[in-house]
């Protein structure tokens, strides 16, 4: 009596929704987002913050929702990642990429890069995560197989190797910096997040007393 799907397929329906949607540049929240987040994290606040942080890392910067669907689009997106975000298979691999482990950790994504996320928590809940990706490092050489990702991704081999000479690369000594800046930025979006949730209950709290 129950209609079962698999996950991968109600994922990949999910994201399909946002294909109409840039996620290199445009802010997103979803109508359906739930209240908690969406009085937490407005875009207003969290896009320039988030820019300014990409830029001062100089990787791409990214919040997402807890499902790996950005809020505010891709800060400082290069070339290779934008062509592969403008696949929905690319969605897809990215948005389980961002939401992989969580823990502010450095870790290779579906394409091979750098990639590090950490909660951002409100009430004392994650409801977002914050990543910084798109990177590799200096050694050993970046060597994606880049015949596989195409194919997999529906995109022309040569499209992928032409933007692949601009993914940024770090040097090993700079990855610990990037892995606890990113803790700190979603550090940093809990309490803006929290402050806004305490200032929401307070001006609620008002709105009852006016009625009595």
């Amino acid at each position: 009596g129950q209609w079962r799907f698999p996950r991968r397929e109600i994922e990949a329906w999910l994201l399909e929704q946002q294909a109409g949607q840039d996620w290199t540049s445009t802010p997103v929240l979803p109508a359906d987002t739930p209240a908690p987040l969406a009085q937490a994290l407005p875009l207003t606040c969290l896009a320039p913050i988030q820019a300014l942080c990409a830029e001062v890392m100089d990787v791409a910067v990214v919040t997402t929702d807890m499902d790996g669907v950005p809020l505010a689009g891709v800060s400082n997106s290069c070339d290779f990642c934008s062509l592969i975000l403008s696949t929905e298979e690319g969605r897809l691999r990215c948005a389980g990429s961002w939401r992989e482990r969580a823990d502010g950790q450095l870790q290779a994504c579906h394409a091979r890069l750098l990639c590090a996320s950490a909660p951002i928590l409100a009430a004392g809940q994650p409801v977002a995560l914050a990543a910084a990706c798109q990177f590799t490092t200096t050694a050993p050489a970046w060597q994606p197989d880049l015949a596989d990702l195409a194919a997999g991704l529906g995109l022309a081999e040569a499209d992928l190797r032409a933007a692949a000479g601009g993914v940024r690369a770090r040097q090993v000594g700079d990855l610990p910096r990037v892995s606890s800046l990113v803790r700190r930025l979603a550090e940093a979006f809990s309490e803006i997040g929290q402050g806004r949730l305490n200032l929401v209950g307070r001006l609620e709290k008002i709105a009852e007393m006016s009625k009595l």
